[in-house]
This record gives C-alpha cells, sequence and structure tokens, in this order.
C-alpha cells in the first residue's frame, strides 16, 4: 500500500458550488494572505461523492483502490475548538444537517457544526503524521435557499490560506444542486485550523449553512485483488430484528428459512450466537469492529457515530484491495453515523423492502467481474411494521387474523401498564398475529438468500464466496412482558442467527456453546487471509482452538435503557443501564449501576434447564450472582478505559430513536430513566433519517 498524493488544485467541480479566489478583507488570516490567494499552492479538490455507485462506472480505474485511514474526527473533539466570533442569536450547535432536497445528488444528511456567518471558528490540531489530510464538507441548509447571495469560506492553518470556497444560497438553485460539498486539503502539520464563513447578498442576513464530517485521515492506493477459493470474495448479512427462533434450524416449527436452513447444513451453524445489544446501532457496530460495546462506545455513551479511530471489516478489507459496496435499509446505519467508512459505494435506502434493493445488489455482481469484493447487505423486513407478501402467508398457513387492534402493539402495552382499559384476550391475539407475520417476512429474507446465491452461481462466484448470516438484534413478542427490542436482555432480543458458508468452513459444523456474533469480524478476515489490526485481533470462530479458549470468556450483553414487564400483569418499571454476562448454561442479568433503588435488581437463570428464563435463582446462588457480577465490571471498566473521544448524538438521531421506540420524550442517552415497552413504527415520525424535523417527501415504506 503506498501513499495517495493530491492534485493542487484550488477550484471545485462540484455542480452549483464554486470553489474560486476571492478577497475578503476581514478574513481571519489576514489581508496580505488574502490577497497573495492565487500564489498559494495547496492542495484542495472536491472529493465528491464517496457514496455513489462506483462500480458500473465504465471510466473508472479498476486497478486501484484509492481510499483513506481514518485517523480522528473533529467533531469529537470539542475540547480543541475555539468559538471567536459567531452571531448570538446563533450559537454553533453540532447535528446533523441536510443540504437539499435529493439525497442521491449529494444532499443527504452529514454529521456538522451547524451555523449561520460571520462565524469564525478554529480546531488545535493535535499530532500529524507525514501526509495528513483534512477531508471535510460544506453546505447551505435545505430549504434556506433565498434571496440572492453567496456564502464564502476561507480555511486557514497557522495564517497559511489553505483553501476558500463560494456557495450560491439564491433561491434560484436547483434542487440537484443543492448538495454537500466535499472538499480534500493536505495538512502540512498541526497548528490551528481555522474555518470563517461570511455572506454576501440580498439578504439580511446569511442563511444557516453546516461545516461537516471535519475528517483527518491518510490517503493510500492498493493493487485490486482477485478472488480464489484461496482468497475468497466475502457477503456479510446483518438482518435486522431476526431472532434465532425465526429460522427452522434453530426452533421454529413453521418451514420459514429453507435456503438459510440448506447453508447451515452444507456450512457452519452456531446454535447459541448473540449480538451484543438488543437494538441496531451498537450491534451493527460490534459486529463490524469485532469490539465490545465498552470499547466502541456506541449504545453506551452519548455517542451514536463510529469513531474514526476504530476499523471496521470494510477499512480493513478496502485496504487489502477488496471492491467494498454496501447496502443498508435502515436509517440508522448510515454515512451520517459513520457506517459507510471503508466502501467506496455505500446506500442507505430507509425502510425499503429487501426486493426494491435486490435489483442494484445484483447488478453490483453482474459488474463486479474478476474483483475481490466486500458486500455487506442490511435487509430490515422483519422490523415493523409487517407487511408480508401473499406468497410466503400462504405457504406458511397465515391467515387473517380477526378481531386484533389495529393500533401498533407497543402502544397497546403502554396503555395497559399505564392502568388504561385494553382486552387482554385481543392483545394476546394481536401478538400471535404479528408473530405469524414477522415469520412471513423471515421468509421474504430466505428467498432473497436464495436469489441472491443463485445469481453467485450465474455469475460463476459461487465456488470462491464466504457468506455470513446474522442479525445486529432479536425481537420480543410479550415473553417477558414487552414486544419490539431496547428493553431487555433474554433470549428473544439477543440471541440471533449466525451462519457461515463457503470456502475453507467444515460442512455441517454445528457450535453449541454460546458466542458473540462480533468475533464474525475476525473470523471472516482470517477466513480471507487477510492481516488484522491490533485492535481486531479476536478469536477465530472456525477453529476448535480458538473456540475452546472463548467458552471460558462467555458472552457480555448490554443495555443502554432496560426496562421490565409482567404482562398479563400491570407491573411495569424503567431501568438504567442493564448488563449481562452468559457462562454455558447460566445468564445474569443486572441492572447494578444504579444503585438500590426501585426498579434495580440482578437475576440469574439456567438456560439449560430453563430456556425460557422463567425461574430466578439468583437467591439460591449468592456467590456466583457475585462472582459473574464482578466480571461485568470489570469488562465494562476495561472496554471504557480503551474508548478514544466520541462524536455526541445530535438531537436529530434522538428524534428518530424517540420514533422506533427506543427512547421516551423526557429521555436522553444518558442517566437512568428507561425507554418505551418496544420498538415501535419509524414511520410514523416522517423521518427517514436525520436533520431537523422536517418530513421526508422521498420516504418510501417497505411494499406499501
Amino acid at each position: 500500500m503506498r501513499p495517495l498524493s493530491s492534485s493542487p488544485s484550488l477550484l471545485s467541480a462540484t455542480v452549483g458550488v464554486r470553489g474560486r479566489q476571492s478577497m475578503i478583507a476581514s478574513c481571519a488570516v489576514g489581508p496580505l494572505v488574502c490577497a497573495a490567494l492565487l500564489l498559494v499552492a495547496g492542495s484542495c479538490g472536491d472529493a465528491g461523492d464517496s457514496k455513489g455507485n462506483e462500480w458500473d462506472d465504465p471510466g473508472r480505474d479498476r486497478s486501484q483502490v484509492v481510499g483513506s485511514q481514518g485517523l480522528y474526527s473533529l467533531l469529537a473533539l470539542e475540547s480543541h475548538r475555539t468559538v471567536h466570533d459567531t452571531p448570538e442569536d446563533f450559537p454553533i450547535e453540532q447535528r446533523h444537517m441536510r443540504a437539499g432536497p435529493i439525497r442521491d445528488a449529494g444532499g443527504g444528511p452529514e454529521p456538522c457544526l451547524v451555523m449561520r456567518p460571520h462565524t469564525d471558528l478554529s480546531y488545535r490540531l493535535p499530532a500529524l503524521p507525514t501526509g495528513a489530510r483534512l477531508e471535510y464538507a460544506v453546505a447551505v441548509r435545505r430549504n434556506a435557499y433565498r434571496d440572492q447571495g453567496l456564502v464564502r469560506w476561507v480555511v486557514s492553518l497557522d495564517g497559511v490560506l489553505l483553501d476558500e470556497v463560494e456557495l450560491d444560497c439564491s433561491a434560484t438553485v436547483a434542487d440537484e444542486d443543492q448538495r454537500w460539498m466535499h472538499r480534500t486539503l493536505d495538512l502540512p502539520h498541526a497548528g490551528e485550523l481555522r474555518f470563517v464563513v461570511d455572506y454576501e447578498g440580498d439578504g439580511l442576513r446569511g442563511p444557516p449553512v453546516g461545516l461537516g464530517i471535519l475528517r483527518v485521515a491518510l490517503p493510500f492506493e492498493v493493487e485490486r485483488q482477485a478472488a480464489t477459493q484461496e482468497s475468497p470474495n466475502i457477503i456479510l448479512v446483518v438482518v435486522d430484528t431476526l431472532r434465532a427462533k425465526a429460522l427452522s434450524c434453530l426452533g421454529n416449527e413453521r418451514d420459514t428459512s429453507p435456503f438459510m436452513d440448506r447453508l447451515a447444513r452444507e456450512g457452519a451453524l452456531f446454535e447459541r450466537a448473540y449480538s451484543s445489544a438488543p437494538w441496531t446501532i451498537p450491534g451493527t457496530a460490534s459486529v463490524l469492529t469485532g469490539l465490545s460495546i465498552p470499547e466502541h462506545g456506541l449504545g453506551d455513551s452519548d455517542s451514536n457515530s463510529l469513531s474514526e479511530r476504530f476499523d471496521t471489516l470494510a477499512t480493513v478489507l478496502s485496504r487489502a484491495g477488496f471492491t467494498t459496496a454496501g447496502f443498508s435499509c435502515n436509517p440508522l446505519i448510515d454515512s451520517a453515523h459513520n457506517f459507510h467508512r471503508g466502501f467506496e459505494s455505500f446506500q442507505t435506502v430507509g425502510w425499503k423492502a429487501i426486493s426494491e434493493v435486490e435489483p442494484a445488489v445484483q447488478e453490483f455482481l453482474s459488474g463486479v467481474g474478476e474483483e475481490r469484493f466486500f458486500l455487506y447487505l442490511q435487509p430490515t423486513d422483519p422490523h415493523v411494521p409487517y407487511r408480508p407478501l401473499g406468497p410466503h402467508l400462504k405457504r406458511l398457513g397465515i391467515k387473517n387474523a380477526g378481531n386484533v387492534y389495529e393500533e401498533k402493539a407497543r402502544t397497546v402495552l403502554d396503555r395497559w401498564y399505564a392502568g388504561g382499559d385494553v382486552d387482554v384476550g385481543r392483545m394476546m391475539r394481536t401478538n400471535a398475529h404479528n408473530l405469524d407475520l414477522y415469520d412471513a417476512e423471515t421468509a421474504e429474507v430466505d428467498r432473497f438468500l436464495a436469489a441472491l446465491v443463485a445469481k453467485l452461481d450465474a455469475e460463476g462466484l459461487a465456488e470462491k464466496t464466504l457468506i455470513c448470516i446474522t442479525a445486529d438484534h432479536g425481537e420480543e413478542f410479550l415473553e417477558h412482558g414487552l414486544v419490539g427490542h431496547f428493553n431487555q436482555l433474554y433470549e428473544e432480543s439477543v440471541h440471533v442467527p449466525l451462519i457461515l458458508w463457503g470456502p475453507g468452513v467444515p460442512a455441517g459444523l454445528r457450535v453449541g456453546m454460546p458466542v458473540e456474533n462480533r468475533h464474525v469480524a475476525p473470523t471472516l478476515l482470517r477466513a480471507a487471509g487477510v492481516d488484522l489490526p491490533e485492535r481486531m485481533a479476536g478469536p477465530n470462530l472456525l477453529s476448535e482452538i480458538d473456540r475452546r479458549a472463548l467458552e471460558k470468556e462467555g458472552v457480555f450483553l448490554l443495555s443502554q435503557k432496560g426496562r421490565r414487564g409482567d404482562f398479563p400483569g400491570r407491573e411495569s418499571a424503567k431501568l438504567g443501564s442493564m448488563s449481562s454476562l452468559i457462562e454455558g448454561p447460566w445468564q445474569l442479568i443486572r441492572c447494578a449501576e444504579k444503585g438500590p433503588a426501585p426498579g434495580s435488581y440482578e437475576r440469574l437463570f439456567n438456560l439449560g434447564d430453563d430456556p425460557g428464563a422463567r425461574k430466578d435463582l439468583a437467591a439460591q446462588f449468592p456467590e456466583r450472582v457475585q462472582r459473574m457480577s464482578g466480571r461485568i465490571a470489570s469488562w465494562l471498566a476495561d472496554g471504557r478505559a480503551k474508548r478514544p473521544a466520541l462524536v455526541p448524538t445530535s438531537q436529530d438521531t434522538l428524534d428518530i430513536m424517540r420514533g422506533l421506540g427506543y427512547i421516551d420524550d423526557e429521555d436522553s442517552l444518558e442517566g437512568d430513566d428507561g425507554s418505551a415497552a418496544g420498538g415501535g413504527d419509524p414511520r410514523e415520525t416522517g423521518e427517514d433519517s436525520v436533520e431537523d424535523a422536517e418530513a421526508d417527501e422521498d420516504e418510501t415504506p417497505k411494499r406499501p
């Protein structure tokens, strides 16, 4: 791998956005530097939209993988930021912002600082390696294009001008030109990096603008590799909300998953695999990074954005010469939360059915040729609302249910626990019907996977492609008094499928010990013959020696906001941070951080004798409880000690989480308040990702 030099240019080619030189007499770098602008030989250019369809561009150089390795994000270093000047009535706010109505044209949400012109701020850069560069973006906020005018940005390092950018903020700017302008600057040394934004135009003051991404990275380029059976492609499928019991091979009496069952027979099936958390962001982060929640911090802090300091499967494989592409149907797994890192193409299509994404996936497989690739897929079909296709209902014998609640089950359950009028029998029928529909949605994912492998066969790729199927978390259907997910750490919430199939996978391997699906990352890298970064050097689940050592460690789980309920009883309590340890058949669930308070508890179960976790044995085995609780405390402390500074969660992400039912109106991601009774229907928020409180016009629910 060799460094990549930036092209020396101060001009941007972005449509509708200007990167020309102009003098700003009051600019923070001083008039002499401004006057000498045309003499500056910096390195700056439009980085473009790294989330588009690169693989089907006939003009692209297919011989090289070009990218950058993140060092840190300035958005995570608030203590390094100084605000020199800003309008009194518009303080700087860190959040996600959209630049325009068309995401595919670059108008989608980005993490950024939102401010008005006449703002002057700087960052004190930590030490930098040779070749480091800044990747940043600027934009006018969506719906703020009005009057006639220009927004001007000036960027300097220790008083030396690096870049100047003009944005047209007039009402005449076309929708497709309302977009983020991505820029790349060489950083020759550490120092004071300063950003000044100004405005000239007909308006009384300039529009709200965003200064986004602010990523310090090292560029690279490597030779693109070819796939063989010994050096296979990798496909990772993280099915949103798919619990283990949804599959026939893991206990479902219905034939929901004939194709996944076949892959399990021909490959490896891990019968007791667990996600790290009962909700999407931390569960997915652990799968992609191989790190525990206390280490990466998502789901254990006020952050929901992956740190630049952590490698992911995509960053490691791109540096190894893989062609990389990702498709996420969950709006939380997107570039705004930094999940796109390492991907040459990453598309987030919020809440669309996998059948709507399937043509693009097939197109990718048709165009990748002999290139070695990593393909990431996150279908959301088993997530509410359930809208299964008729053929699956018919095949599984699912009929229309009568006398069920039309409201969301979560809404009815919340009303019940609040003392409201609910027909218990009708609620039970509603829950059973929802489980029927959930099974049918699982069958749709199974159909998609069968079509995926058929496409691999047709392209001659099946024999040199390793496939991994798992989930970010499970789903509750009143097994422990709640519905949805996010709230509890019982089997229905965290026990997930884990299937490996392809070159190097022992046929017919069935593993009955508890494992964490975060160990998928080091397992796949070893199977691919790729060197592991130090922080991803975990166990290989396909190695009997590694599994033997792993069995002694157990499985650790964490949920930020716990809750318990006892439907059809009326007792429900909000809890603080909930953690769990599984050792063999034993599971301890505790809320020790909250201390002795109503709702705090420790529960111990023997899942071998009591797979439904109904009989609490904590009082009978106090020494076991104490020992396991101590291990959890050490796990939390050790992981948190390794965690870098993180980008804090914006208000926009909290709004999405409230729409999902993850947290209540009064909740933040810190403190001890719990969440609603279960995961809700995010489509009702009108949001498909993040940004303001505006409805998203192009939102398309799955199978409307």
